[in-house]
């Protein structure tokens, strides 16, 4: 979306910049960015770029879909290769909810959550996709 890389753009505050900004506009700290990768690098984890720490796609990384499908064909034994382009995936359950209802309702329409729920659902839903809870 074109307002992360908007929100991304703003010169950041540090010392040596005292008249940037601190981005409260996205739930994203760059601040860390220096810190964290190297930090999960250090466990293992060699292809952690800085772009793993930040909004993903919708749909989910390609590589994240790719590995998922590979894993999928692996542990169910099947005979042919999943493509990646059919697969979602979210970092949360309250992103892909909130995408499948998108996906699959129509504003003014309803869905039903069992509860107890997590109170961001109703949110999200009511007044992000249009729906009635």
């Amino acid at each position: 979306p074109t307002y992360l890389a908007d929100a991304r753009a703003i010169q950041k505050y540090s010392p040596n910049t005292p008249d940037g900004a601190l981005q409260l506009g996205v739930a994203e700290n760059q601040m860390l960015e220096d810190l964290l990768v190297p930090a999960m690098n250090k466990f293992g984890a060699d292809s952690f770029t800085a772009d793993c720490i930040y909004y993903q796609p919708t749909q989910g990384r390609p590589s994240v879909r790719k590995a998922f499908c590979d894993y999928l064909k692996r542990t169910l034994a099947l005979s042919k290769d999943l493509d990646p382009d059919g697969i979602v995936l979210g970092a949360g359950c309250n992103a892909v909810l909130e995408n499948l209802c998108i996906t699959l309702a129509e504003p003014g329409e309803a869905v039903l959550i069992p509860t107890p729920y997590y109170a961001a659902f109703e949110f999200d839903l009511v007044a992000r996709a249009g729906l009635h809870v």
